[in-house]
């Protein structure tokens, strides 16, 4: 090798260097990126999951567990209310929140739910034994 192409050698490395170093910057912001936006959608799916929550309480559980003799749903009524919110939150859920909810499918949503009620009740958002919304509700004539 001449001492004269040592100079068109370094060049040719150093442009492909900076071409790797570009490309693996590249790569490291789109990971970034791409882990910001799945952890925004995460959290406007749970937001939709939480409201769905509050409104299946309102509407369903806080009747049942007002006039039931021990204040606990069965375990049929608690998977009603599980779907019933998994529902509500589809209509209250974002586009983007929306798709992420159907590729997850219905066990991991349940799986939220479920641990979104057990958090819920932990800080006292919703309480063991409500007082009934309805007089009468789940009476016997």
């Amino acid at each position: 090798m001449t001492e004269s192409a040592l100079p068109g050698i370094i060049n040719i490395l150093s442009l492909a260097l900076w071409a790797v170093l570009a490309a693996v910057g590249s790569l490291a912001a789109w990971a970034v990126k791409r882990k910001i936006t799945h952890s925004a959608i995460m959290s406007e799916a749970m937001e939709a999951l939480g409201t769905g929550i509050h409104e299946t309480y309102e509407a369903y559980v806080r009747n049942i567990k007002a006039f039931s003799a021990d204040g606990k749903l069965t375990d049929e009524e608690r998977a009603t209310a599980r779907e019933m919110a998994i529902t509500a939150a589809r209509k209250f859920a974002s586009a983007r929140a929306l798709a992420w909810m159907e590729r997850v499918g219905q066990a991991v949503l349940e799986s939220h739910v479920n641990r979104l009620v057990r958090e819920a009740k932990a800080t006292a958002i919703l309480p063991d034994r409500p007082e009934p919304v309805v007089e009468g509700f789940g009476t016997t004539v």
